[in-house]
């Protein structure tokens, strides 16, 4: 075909005027062509010549062996079984199992008495007499499983395997206690008590909780506000002084147990303002009369209000006590509070967290401006520092302080 092609192709080009010369592409191809014509035509290498050859003559004689053998076994499974150096020409000796077996699966539609036509035999394992049995359950190769899923009967028919010897152990021990609980009562007692312990340490931790939360309330709000929220829910009270005694008595020192020895060597004439009196305290272990004013009022000593807005006449008080109580973001007002109510050389003592100030002469100055002069200072306790100021009768005058607000760990 090749030939006619290139004598139609050459037919159909214009001729070339007699003398003319190839130019450009036309010449490369043309000595292309001539070269390709002169190795065809060039004579070829006894060698080479010999060896396709001999590969011709193997060839032609492995297809007639092949050929013979499958007359002798139409199946072909036995095909070049003597060959086996040749199986790149039997499928039989290069072919996988489940090659093996797909290719020789039988078509559809044919007789089911053929041996090809069988049915794939299951796993079976031959032992040393030579028969066949199938594998037994406990090898890893068996796979009864799955079908297990699909069927939720045969499932719930089947034992549960044994549980070892330890969780057997446990197992009657845990089924006999209701028994011993009911007829020994010191058994009984013990996981009564263990939930009781348990209960006791939860509670604690959400009274903590209440506790914390409540005292950065009250740091962070005004008087007024604070007081409107413990009227509206006077049970946070006792939840906040419970919390507050817990954490005052890990102290080296109770303030309030200062000033408590402090009246007890002064005369019973005196008259006292306790602001922010928490449950009385002051007022029950003292013989002086004691003014008690918190946001409730807990028992009979105690009236509730806004302490920077107490129910006394001006220039009535021979002693003002805060005791950990300048509490809320106004805190100078309720020291306001106490200058009008302190007489003119009464005493302003207070106590508070020692974390609250950063420098202690800030607040010192400010007292002064309010018109108290400072006459003692005690800082020995780690935890808290004590106040005692003398009221002059210089003009009040407030002067912004700030304290930073006492957070208790958790």
């Amino acid at each position: 075909i090749r030939p006619n092609m290139e004598k139609s192709v050459e037919s159909n080009k214009p001729e070339r005027p007699a003398g003319a010369k190839a130019t450009g592409g036309s010449a490369q191809r043309n000595q292309k062509k001539r070269a390709r014509v002169e190795d065809a035509t060039a004579p070829k290498n006894d060698f080479q010549d010999a060896k396709r050859r001999k590969i011709l003559e193997s060839l032609l004689a492995e297809t007639k062996s092949r050929d013979a053998a499958l007359n002798e076994d139409p199946s072909g499974a036995n095909a070049g079984a003597s060959k086996k150096g040749k199986g790149f020409l039997y499928k039989s000796n290069f072919m996988s199992s489940d090659r093996a077996k797909k290719f020789n699966k039988p078509k559809p539609g044919a007789k089911s008495g053929s041996s090809q036509q069988k049915a794939p035999r299951p796993i079976l394992s031959e032992d040393s007499d030579g028969e066949e049995k199938t594998l037994p359950r406990s090898q890893p190769q068996q796979r009864p499983q799955k079908p297990q899923h699909k069927n939720p009967k045969a499932q719930q028919n089947q034992p549960k395997p044994a549980a070892p010897k330890a969780q057997q152990q446990q197992t009657p021990q845990k089924e006999k206690q209701p028994i011993d609980e009911a007829s020994d009562d010191s058994d009984s007692e013990e996981p009564t008590g263990n939930l009781s312990d348990m209960q006791a340490k939860m509670k604690a931790k959400l009274e903590g909780g209440r506790f914390r939360f409540i005292n950065e309330k009250l740091y962070t709000t005004q008087g007024k506000e604070a007081f409107s929220l413990f009227q509206k829910q006077p049970e946070l009270f006792d939840v906040y002084h419970d919390g507050y005694r817990n954490q005052v008595e890990k102290w080296p020192e109770n303030p309030l147990d200062v000033f408590i020895n402090f009246f007890k060597t002064k005369p019973e004439r005196l008259i006292v303002a306790d602001f922010g009196c928490g449950e009385a305290r002051l007022a029950q272990s003292v013989k002086q009369k004691v003014h008690s004013f918190d946001l409730v009022a807990r028992n009979e000593f105690i009236t509730a209000c806004d302490i920077s807005h107490v129910p006394l006449k001006d220039n009535t008080v021979d002693v003002a006590v805060f005791s950990l109580s300048l509490m809320g973001t106004n805190f100078m007002d309720f020291l306001k509070e106490a200058h009008r109510v302190v007489k003119i050389g009464g005493e302003l003592k207070i106590a508070e967290v020692k974390s609250r100030f950063e420098n202690y002469s800030v607040f010192i100055k400010a007292m002064r401006k309010m018109g108290f002069d400072l006459i003692h200072q005690d800082d020995s306790n780690k935890m808290f520092v004590l106040f005692d100021f003398l009221k002059t009768a210089r003009k009040s005058e407030i002067v912004p302080v700030t304290l930073k607000p006492c957070k208790y760990k958790k």
